[in-house]
């Protein structure tokens, strides 16, 4: 299986060796960007790894790095595993065989999903309240995957508080949630609990990750091989979310055993962006004298430099797309 990267020309790429590796979720960032052309907002990216079959983890050898936006993430992550749910339950529907007059359909389905351990499959053909939620779980992502106004409150009174939501990294960037805000920026979370008084139940995903800890294979569970067809085509053995984030993240692909590896965005994950982040959060140490702080003026220029030059390139556009393989 040919492992050049680089076909042709600078546009084609070479997806043939993905199938084998699995994406990992490894650590997201984020900071305040203020003072920049667009309006002040929070600058939020995700990095994570691949890694070969049956190795994957936050050190595996042979491995690469990449770094793509949060939001977009966020989005490739869920419409993949709605994609495969969706999938496993019509594999277990049509291979369930429902035909005892003494349970009725809905029941010996029931029983298949769960027989497979689908619970989230339960009436899924009757447009259940898990479906439902799911979709609205999905549509919330979308919709707050930058910092919104909430639709509460928000009549004629102006005596009344205005909220937001948005993602953000949590637990020091282990996970991904979604809070509500106080401000317009999303960067000063509510304490009052304001979204359970309102509506009567939690934000969803605002205590538990959106993002699994789990691996995701790149091999698409739907490909299925032909016999007639002696030129198979590589790109069809990989699933969309692996094949898109991977044309469109910056990488670091230095110990990745491929011809013609990049590693363009290698500093930006190991030094920019974990440097912005403390930056601008304001975890940096306290300069004690004039030297120091002119110092810690240029290091935050240099940054800067340096990421307005990565956000500018075409090789590192930040952008995902749909669907995956297996979602934990």
């Amino acid at each position: 299986m040919s492992k050049a990267r680089r076909l042709n020309d600078e546009e084609d790429v070479d997806y043939s060796w993905l199938p084998g590796y699995s994406f990992k979720f490894e650590k997201c960032y984020s900071w305040d960007a203020f003072g920049r052309e667009e309006q002040n907002r929070q600058e939020s990216y995700v990095v994570f790894r691949a890694c070969p079959q049956g190795s994957c983890s936050s050190s595996c050898r042979h491995g690469a790095e990449y770094i793509v936006e949060m939001r977009e993430y966020v989005e490739a992550y869920t419409q993949a595993k709605q994609n495969l749910q969706e999938y496993n339950c019509q594999q277990v529907e049509d291979n369930c065989a429902c035909d005892d007059d003494q349970v009725d359909d809905d029941t010996c389905l029931s029983n298949c999903y769960a027989a497979a351990g689908l619970n989230y499959c339960q009436n899924n053909e009757n447009g259940n309240n898990n479906n439902n939620n799911q979709n609205n779980n999905e549509n919330m992502f979308e919709e707050y995957g930058e910092c919104k106004e909430l639709e509460m409150n928000n009549d004629d009174d102006a005596n009344n508080a205005v909220y937001y939501a948005s993602m953000y990294c949590a637990n020091g960037g282990q996970s991904i949630h979604l809070g509500v805000f106080t401000d317009e920026e999303c960067t000063v979370p509510d304490k009052s609990n304001a979204y359970k008084k309102y509506y009567g139940y939690s934000l969803p995903y605002s205590h538990k990750s959106i993002i699994g800890s789990g691996c995701v294979s790149c091999m698409n569970p739907y490909y299925e091989e032909n016999d007639d067809d002696a030129n198979n085509n590589d790109e069809d053995q990989v699933n969309e979310m692996c094949m898109e984030l991977y044309e469109q993240a910056g990488k670091c692909e230095t110990n990745l055993k491929i011809d013609y590896p990049t590693t363009t965005a290698c500093n930006y994950i190991h030094n920019v962006v974990p440097s912005l982040e403390k930056l601008f959060d304001g975890t940096k140490m306290a300069p004690t004298s004039t030297l120091t702080v002119f110092f810690g003026l240029m290091c935050g220029v240099l940054l800067g430099v340096c990421y307005y030059l990565f956000k500018h390139q075409k090789t590192t556009n930040i952008n995902l797309s749909d669907q995956g393989g297996v979602l934990t």
